[in-house]
């Protein structure tokens, strides 16, 4: 019998068989990460989206129950955003994009849209008891709505009840 050498090394076949696994390792991988990375901005989008609603509920609730004008609840919409003194004067049901406090765009945010609605239904009959109007808005109820296409949609509401119901 003939004394075989044992031989050493790689063969070719152990080398294509690592490159296919590497390959289909690192495929997998690549595959992950993009996935992880596409969705990674999903929750500051949406963290920003709730602080737009957020920033707008509270401005609203900062103002005025009644115009401070004429004392009535809900008059008609004061013409610009300046000029907003009250509660009902934030009425926008249309979206639009967000806005500063002189209605001026926020750069940056212009792709999301930002509406709100003002109701002011929560009247009832008190018949003037203490100096109170008869249908006098006893709540009004603000709810303000932001989107962002297909990826965000978030709504906020608060009440704000009559300062002239307290004790």
């Amino acid at each position: 019998m003939k004394n075989r050498k044992q031989q050493s090394g790689i063969a070719l076949v152990e080398i294509t068989l690592a490159i296919a696994l590497g390959t289909i390792l690192m495929t997998a991988i690549s595959h992950s990460l993009s996935q992880s990375l596409s969705h990674s901005a999903d929750p500051q989008v949406k963290v920003q989206a709730l602080l737009l609603a957020e920033a707008q509920l509270e401005t609203i609730l900062a103002a005025d129950y009644s115009d401070p004008d004429d004392g009535t609840a809900c008059p008609t919409p004061e013409a610009t955003r300046p000029e907003y003194d009250n509660i009902c004067d934030y009425h926008s049901p249309v979206p639009s994009a967000p806005v500063d406090s002189l209605g001026n765009p926020i750069a940056g945010l212009e792709q999301y849209l930002i509406s709100t609605d003002i109701d002011a239904s929560g009247a009832i009959t008190i018949g003037g008891l203490g100096g109170i109007n008869a249908n006098l808005p006893v709540w009004i109820q603000a709810t303000v709505r932001v989107q962002l296409g297909d990826l965000v949609d978030i709504s906020l509401s608060a009440y704000e009840s009559s300062p002239t119901l307290g004790p």
